[in-house]
């Protein structure tokens, strides 16, 4: 079974990405904003925290235990 990481994003649109391809991930500080790097993409596809803050959008997208649920992304 493939693994995707799922945001959603602004108009009900929701952004999948296979897990296998995320290579880093980004977010400045004071920012709501996290960059997702993915190979393949010469681009980051750049993602809005609006019901997470980027640090948990971040551990989601690197599985650190702590995270709740993929619903909210």
């Amino acid at each position: 079974m493939t693994d995707y990481k799922s945001f959603k994003l602004p108009g009900n649109a929701r952004l999948r990405i296979r897990s296998e391809k995320i290579v880093a991930t980004l977010s400045s500080d004071g920012g709501n904003k996290v960059d997702i790097f993915c190979e393949g993409v010469a681009v980051p596809f750049h993602v809005e925290a609006t019901k997470r803050t980027p640090k948990e959008m971040i551990d989601y997208i690197w599985n650190i235990p702590d995270f709740e649920s993929e619903e909210d992304m």
